[in-house]
């Protein structure tokens, strides 16, 4: 039994999502790159980003791998389908958080800004290819409820390499923002900025119930004894 992913509403997550990345943690990012001065061109961008991305795709394959080794411990696919349910309802409340924050507090965006200052100096001594790995790896990591909304999302996917692509469109997504980072904090205002992140939650609820809806249907299905089925 495996759930229907929509690749396409990750990237757009991923694409509208990426203005309220550059406003966390945007700084970091250019901070990092004047440090490491014109040494070598454009690579150290490319390395930066595909180090991010695959933190992202890595994360994304193993909590899939969870999602379906869980849901595989129940005969028929119950749990799975829970999972499902669990993984659209928390995505669909992050994304409500993002347009209206809720009267209690998401743990989700607290960034040791102190700490990652330290490492992604460190980072930047190890030249263009090691040290521009190691900062994209280092961003990978920083907490965000937006990424952590697809994580959830990837979960409830039921395959790895599902999973795994999840992440990959929704980093992918993010490269257009994050690569012209410094033009954008530059010409892009606070106000469009938040519009756009709206926007991002908006898919993101999407996103989210569309996960509860094909979990509801195939429960739905299962009890009525269709244990066969299947979502694409």
């Amino acid at each position: 039994m495996e759930p229907q992913v929509d690749y396409a509403l990750a990237f757009l997550t991923g694409l509208f999502g990426s203005l309220h990345c550059i406003g966390m943690c945007g700084g970091l990012v250019s901070a990092f790159f004047l440090r490491m001065g014109k040494r070598g061109g454009v690579f150290p961008y490319l390395n930066y980003h595909a180090g991010r991305i695959m933190v992202y795709i890595m994360i994304g394959i193993s909590v899939a791998a969870v999602g379906a080794a869980v849901g595989r411990s129940s005969t028929f696919g119950e749990v799975q389908v829970v999972i499902m349910m669990i993984a659209g309802l928390v995505v669909m409340v992050i994304g409500f958080n993002m347009i209206e924050p809720l009267p209690w507090q998401l743990p989700f965006e607290k960034v040791p800004v102190k700490r990652l200052k330290k490492l992604y100096r460190k980072a930047t001594g190890k030249g263009p290819v090691i040290g521009a790995t190691m900062g994209g790896v280092l961003n990978g990591f920083i907490p965000c409820s937006l990424l952590y909304a697809v994580f959830i999302d990837a979960a409830a996917t039921g395959s790895p390499a599902s999973g795994g692509l999840l992440l990959a469109s929704f980093g992918v997504g993010t490269l257009p923002a994050m690569l012209s980072v410094s033009f954008i904090l530059g010409k892009t205002g606070p106000r469009l900025r938040g519009h756009i992140f709206k926007l991002a939650a908006v898919v993101l609820i999407i996103m989210g119930g569309r996960t509860l809806y094909y979990a509801l249907n195939m429960w739905f299905q299962i009890r009525n004894g269709n244990t066969g089925v299947t979502c694409h």
